[in-house]
């Protein structure tokens, strides 16, 4: 069974959220975002869970 995640300031954290690539850097850039504050957490089809680095605070934007 695996481990409930973490709860950072009413937050949830997933579990291993990875950097991004320039390409990604760009897209999150395109939404005003400054894309070394955010870590990909979820990449779906029509949307991407990102997750702020240091608040831990999710957010989710549409696909490229």
């Amino acid at each position: 069974m695996d481990k409930p995640s973490k709860s950072i300031r009413g937050y949830i954290t997933l579990k291993r959220p990875r950097n991004l690539t320039r390409q990604e850097k760009e897209y999150i850039a395109s939404f005003r975002l400054n894309p070394f504050n955010w870590l990909i957490s979820k990449k779906l089809t029509d949307s991407w869970l990102i997750v702020h680095r240091e608040t831990g605070r999710p957010r989710t934007i549409p696909a490229p």
